[in-house]
């Protein structure tokens, strides 16, 4: 396992083989760095809207390289944080937020390149459903298991941490069940 990653009780194919290792060379590099993960969550996310600008372009080549360095960025900032020991309630659900927005914006790109505007959001909205039902069932799977919830720490309030944390409450609102502790990225 790439030092720094989130340990999961399903791993994903790619993610393992390619992105968390490519993720963790970045890390590796910016360790001694004042670049913070909430950089690169906001630098990440700049590179997905650049996409979708570039999906609206026809550049899709360009626009999937784009989405890959994305990928790459978005496992290093959750290893970033692990281990400079900086991970933040903030900061997980900045990611989260952020990633909403970008999804969206790759979406309306592609309804609006298409003409299949209606489409594309209703594909947005099954995304973001199975993404919901995704996160949920890990706790789930946890749970029956007798496994422990990953909990993070809780952070001063502040209007951007209400904003933040109630998107994600939405997003990720479990579909049985009490709310389940969220969990560093």
């Amino acid at each position: 396992m790439v030092p720094g990653a989130k340990e999961r009780p399903v791993q994903e194919f790619l993610n393992t083989l390619f992105y968390r290792p490519l993720a963790h060379l970045v890390v590796l590099f910016l360790l001694r760095t004042p670049v913070r993960p909430h950089h690169l969550v906001l630098f990440h996310t700049g590179l997905v809207l650049v996409a979708a600008w570039l999906l609206l372009q026809g550049e899709d080549l360009l626009a999937a390289l784009l989405l890959q360095l994305k990928t790459v960025l978005d496992n290093a900032d959750g290893q970033l944080a692990r281990l400079r020991g900086e991970v933040t309630e903030f900061g997980r659900y900045l990611d989260t937020g952020m990633d909403f927005l970008g999804n969206l914006a790759l979406f309306l790109a592609l309804g609006l390149r298409t003409g299949f505007l209606e489409k594309a959001l209703l594909a947005f909205l099954v995304f973001t459903l199975v993404q919901s039902y995704d996160f949920n069932l890990e706790r789930l799977y946890r749970l029956s298991r007798g496994l422990p919830l990953p909990e993070g720490p809780r952070d001063p309030e502040t209007p951007w941490l209400r904003l933040f944390r109630g998107l994600y409450a939405l997003l990720f609102a479990p579909r049985t069940g009490p709310l389940l502790p969220w969990s560093a990225s």
